[in-house]
């Protein structure tokens, strides 16, 4: 985390540089490209307790945005001759109208998620312990408003609050008990708050 915070502050940094820079708001309304972080869109649900930030990859076109979104987590660590591995996989989609009103843009619509998880654990032969395959999927939707500020021609900040909808299926492979022991479905709801930094091209 402490080098996410590194990243955010050093955008920012940039960020201010570039207003003082600017003598002109340039923001091209017509088609704009660039990416994105959120300081707090962390699925705070995790499973198993992964903690990882979304990247934007906002495209305006018009009356329009588009804004795919992605996230990758591995860790693989050894603890007691016992292999374990987590890992984290998570793609998006949103679909937004907007309205521009000089460097402030209000935006409302919708996000689609879908989310894999894994935990792994391999014991050695010998061991009494099992071995572990648990694998959780998650589709979500979220109708979304937001809005963010350009405070240059190519920085913004801004936050949305969505409502979320996930569909939950959750599986565990076990040697003791043969495949698939356990099944479950959830569903959960539950409002999502989101403060992004953007940077357009």
């Amino acid at each position: 985390m402490n080098k996410i915070l590194e990243s955010i502050i050093l955008m920012l940094l940039i960020g201010f540089q570039s207003v003082t820079a600017q003598t002109e708001f340039e923001y091209d309304k017509s088609l704009n490209i660039g990416f994105g972080v959120a300081f707090y869109d962390v699925f705070e649900n995790g499973f198993p307790n992964i903690i990882v930030p979304l990247v934007y990859f906002p495209i305006d076109v018009g009356k329009f945005m588009i804004e795919p979104s992605a996230s990758y987590f591995k860790e693989e660590r050894t603890r007691d001759d016992i292999n374990f591995t987590d890992s984290d996989v998570t793609v998006g989609l949103g679909l937004f109208h907007k309205a521009n009103y000089e460097r402030t843009v209000i935006y409302y619509g919708l996000r689609f998620y879908q989310r894999r998880e894994k935990e792994e654990r391999y014991p050695p032969l010998e061991s009494s312990l099992s071995t572990l395959n648990k694998s959780r999927y998650t589709r979500s939707i979220a109708p979304t408003i937001g809005g963010h500020y350009f405070f240059s021609s190519h920085f913004s900040l801004g936050g949305d609050v969505s409502f979320q909808r996930d569909f939950l299926e959750t599986s565990e492979d076990s040697d003791d008990y043969g495949p698939y022991d356990s099944y479950d479905r959830v569903t959960i709801n539950a409002t999502k708050i989101r403060i992004v930094l953007r940077y357009f091209l």
